[in-house]
């Protein structure tokens, strides 16, 4: 299978932008934020905790994550955020 590329979101109008590869979605990742973070994900991209009670920064996209916010995301979009320098593992 192929990886297919995804937009996040945007941190200060740059896009946030990676590959949702075969098996990203059954792993997660804890991220940090260094800066505010405009996540908009597509309609048809599921939330990290499916099963868990909405957090309150991911129920509704676009929405702006604040810096400094601790959050946990699928890792293809984890990993998205680290290699683009706006996150750390957290």
């Amino acid at each position: 299978m192929m990886s297919h590329p995804i937009v996040y979101g945007a941190i200060d109008g740059v896009p946030v932008a990676g590959n949702c590869p075969p098996g990203a979605l059954a792993a997660t990742r804890t991220v940090t934020l260094k800066a505010a973070y405009r996540r908009s994900p597509p309609a048809d991209y599921p939330r990290p905790d499916p099963g868990a009670p909405a957090a309150a920064s991911l129920t509704a996209t676009p929405r702006t994550i604040p810096a400094g916010t601790t959050l946990t995301l699928f890792s293809d979009e984890a990993e998205a955020l680290i290699a683009a320098g706006f996150a750390t593992a957290a």
